[in-house]
């Protein structure tokens, strides 16, 4: 019996199983001259060295589209050169991942912080733990933001179990 079917047959009053889902990618629009010449090396420089990244420069055309892959194939953020790229409310809006240890969190953290550096241009929220929560299973939010290029911010997220 497959999961949809399972829930179906379940009590009007019964919680069904979440059905297993994975983000695929997130994409946006940038200004065109971010993804042309040594603007567009930098795009690349800091999704691969803070992030470990990978282009797909089979995609890759100059001011118009740039694929880095996270991780697997099927994981990716997608940047398209626009005349009037997108804006977000910075305070809200964001796109986030996950880490698997509050270790690797700091890494990322520390790579950022390395790469803003040279390039004033990234912003970085440092940071930061929430109260455990009681609601959910038990744990803390470790997270930082970090922005650069796209119009919001990347949360970098470790959940750890209390």
């Amino acid at each position: 019996m497959n999961a949809l079917s399972a829930a179906a047959q379940q009590d009007a009053g019964a919680v069904s199983p979440a059905i297993p889902i994975r983000f695929s990618h997130v994409a946006f629009t940038v200004s065109r001259d971010m993804l042309s010449g040594a603007n567009l090396q930098r795009v690349i420089r800091f999704f691969s060295e803070v992030f470990g990244f990978i282009e797909r420069p089979q995609y890759t055309k100059d001011g118009e589209m740039l694929v880095m892959m996270a991780g697997t194939v099927d994981q990716f953020v997608v940047l398209f050169g626009h005349d009037t790229p997108a804006t977000a409310n910075i305070e809200r809006d964001h796109f986030g991942i996950n880490v698997n240890s509050l270790a690797e969190l700091q890494e990322f953290l520390r790579r950022a912080k390395v790469f803003a550096r040279s390039n004033p241009d990234v912003e970085i929220t440092d940071y930061a733990v929430s109260e455990p929560r009681v609601d959910v299973l038990p744990h803390k939010l470790h997270r930082f933001y970090v922005r650069f290029v796209t119009p919001c911010p990347l949360e970098v997220q470790y959940y750890e179990k209390i």
